[in-house]
């Protein structure tokens, strides 16, 4: 019901066991004539075995935001295994968006249907009638589940999946924890620390100007592959749907040409 984790109640859980197959429990629909549904805390306590699982099986989209929500509700999930938005991330940083339906666009050539089809741009899943709700987030995770595959492959192919196993996974978790929390923060030092970090940022793109021969935005891509491939001539080494590739992979490869990556 909420983008903010602390905030959000459950309305139903989505389930996918395998490909093709999805399943949606309402459990908190509001709207007028809703029927009867089956209370949370019981269908929560009835999944505490797979959701606290080990070895680990659970496969999602933002898990952290999951994590959150499932915590607050007295579950504690120990079975991660895989989260496609983060795959997602480490085999193309150089995309802004990595939502479900750009993935599953990208990978599977497959197109969702949106929230905004099904709740309006600014509605509630909980007024939505159960039967359009259930389609919506049965596809949600039956989707997650086809995207591990492909994902996978994807991030042996970018030498992604140590980095995803030993790094980016395990941090969910730490991450989670610390949203839920909070942390113990020395502000004084923080200003101290963010000011001297606003210099050297300032001082390395001024550097990069040079090296450039002209004024760019680092934080760009589009801008960023301009410098790089049309005005300095280096070599395409990956194409991504919409140019260049400027990974931190293909940088890596660039600097062995040019001082500038």
């Amino acid at each position: 019901t909420s983008r903010d984790p602390m905030q959000a109640e459950i309305v139903g859980i989505a389930i996918s066991p395998q490909p093709y197959e999805g399943y949606y429990v309402p459990v908190g629909h509001d709207y007028l004539g809703a029927p009867c549904q089956l209370a949370c805390g019981e269908v929560l306590e009835a999944l505490r075995g797979l959701i606290e699982s080990t070895p680990p099986q659970i496969i999602g989209q933002n898990l952290k935001y999951d994590l959150i929500i499932l915590h607050r509700y007295g579950l504690h999930p120990t079975g991660i295994c895989f989260d496609t938005m983060l795959a997602s991330h480490l085999v193309q940083p150089e995309e802004r968006r990595h939502n479900l339906e750009k993935i599953a666009s990208s990978y599977l050539n497959y197109e969702m249907l949106s929230y905004a089809e099904v709740a309006g741009k600014d509605g509630s899943i909980a007024a939505v009638p159960i039967e359009r709700s259930t389609f919506y987030a049965a596809e949600d995770a039956e989707i997650v589940f086809r995207l591990k595959a492909p994902l996978e492959k994807a991030m042996d192919k970018a030498q992604a999946t140590k980095l995803f196993q030993e790094v980016e996974l395990p941090l969910v978790s730490v991450l989670a924890r610390m949203e839920r929390n909070g942390i113990l923060l020395d502000k004084e030092i923080l200003a101290i620390q963010g000011e001297q970090i606003g210099k050297e940022l300032v001082a390395i793109e001024e550097d990069l100007y040079e090296i450039a021969g002209e004024r760019f935005n680092p934080s760009s891509p589009k801008q960023v592959a301009e410098v790089l491939f049309d005005h300095l001539g280096l070599s395409v080494i990956e194409r991504t749907k919409t140019g260049p590739s400027t990974s931190a992979r293909v940088l890596a490869r660039l600097a062995a040409e040019h001082p500038l990556p």
